[in-house]
Formats: structure tokens, sequence, C-alpha cells
């Protein structure tokens, strides 16, 4: 009888690590599948930017100066 229920456990304890392990794969392909994405589309913006800034040059460092005199500002305080 201890045998029985020993391998029942053995047998809950093989299934329970099964499922976990499967789990953390797939959430490990998920979180993969997430960063691939993320950085194609920071890519993707990070190109339109690099156009609209070519395109645009006065504008570009005419928000670029506003911005750092927004920083200066908050840096002071």
């Amino acid at each position: 009888m201890n045998s029985s229920v020993k391998d029942t456990a053995n047998d809950a304890a093989a299934s329970t690590r099964n499922a976990i392990r499967d789990t953390a794969d797939s959430m490990s392909t998920a979180a993969g599948n997430t960063i691939k994405s993320a950085g194609e589309a920071s890519s993707e913006q990070l190109e339109k930017m690099e156009k609209l800034v070519r395109a645009n040059p006065l504008a570009a460092a005419g928000i670029a100066a506003g911005v750092g005199f927004m920083i200066a500002m908050l840096a002071r305080r």
C-alpha cells in the first residue's frame, strides 16, 4: 500500500513538473515574440523620426532646443 501511494505521489509530481515546464516554455516564447515585436516597432519609429528630421532640420533643431531648455529649467529646481 505504501508503494502505491509513493508511486501516485511521484506521478503527480512528475505531471506537475511537466506542466510547469510547458508553461515556462510558453511564457518564454511569448516574451521573446513580444521583445522582437517591440524591437521592430521601435526600429520603424526611429526610421520615421530620422526621415522627419532630415526633411525638417530647422524644426527639429528648434524642438531639440526647446526640450533642452525645459530640461535645464527642471534641473535647476
